[in-house]
């Protein structure tokens, strides 16, 4: 069984104390997240998608980890706005993938959708506005063959950004308790240890300790 995989990256010139190194964190951490998953099955399919005000689809799904890291090395970071509108990237979703339909549950899937969303503002609460995109979002997550994971990465928390409330709301996104939520401030170590944990297959790896809405370090 194969995945079809959906890394989400911040290009945010903003997103962080240091301008730039988040962008530069998840290249890192995506570049060998990618390399990793095709040494362990060539079939797995990869495509990319740039977050800054809206979602765009910069590279369509292929097994060739070496597009996807070319990709990777052309972003650049953007001015970013106040505010992050979900709906975007859920409009980009549905618009690029399709589930499988499996009609004996007890059966294995062809393959299974994962969306690696990795979350990079520490002042900016994620929201979905759209009640459409609600809808389709609700719809996506009755699948028990798509899953959203979750990697935020962030300043240390303090009076003067809004952590907490960004962690409880990504948090929140996992309807179904069957995906990773992960944060980190800006430990480099932390983040490739995090994404290291994301290698494992959905349907087989276990569920995350300890749900409960998280502190962030």
């Amino acid at each position: 069984m194969y995945k079809f995989m959906l890394p989400c990256l911040p290009v945010d010139l903003f997103s962080c104390s240091k301008p730039r190194s988040m962008l530069s964190l998840s290249k890192m951490a995506v570049d060998m997240f990618v390399k990793v998953k095709s040494r362990i099955d060539s079939r797995h399919q990869v495509a990319l998608v740039a977050l800054q005000n809206t979602a765009e689809w910069v590279c369509d799904f292929t097994s060739d980890p070496f597009r996807i890291c070319d990709t990777l090395s052309s972003l650049q970071s953007q001015p970013t706005a106040d505010e992050f509108d979900l709906s975007e990237l859920l409009r980009v979703i549905n618009d690029h993938v399709i589930l499988p339909e499996v009609p004996d549950i007890t059966l294995p899937p062809p393959y299974t959708v994962r969306v690696i969303l990795i979350y990079g503002r520490s002042s900016c609460v994620p929201s979905i506005q759209s009640t459409e995109c609600r809808e389709a979002f609700s719809r996506l997550t009755q699948s028990p063959y798509f899953f959203l994971d979750v990697l935020y990465i962030h300043e240390i928390s303090s009076d003067s950004n809004n952590c907490e409330n960004i962690l409880d709301a990504l948090y929140h996104l996992d309807l179904r308790l069957a995906n990773y939520c992960l944060e980190a401030s800006q430990h480099t170590v932390k983040i490739f240890n995090l994404m290291g944990s994301l290698l494992a297959h959905p349907l087989q790896r276990p569920f995350q300790d300890e749900r409960k809405p998280w502190r962030v370090c």
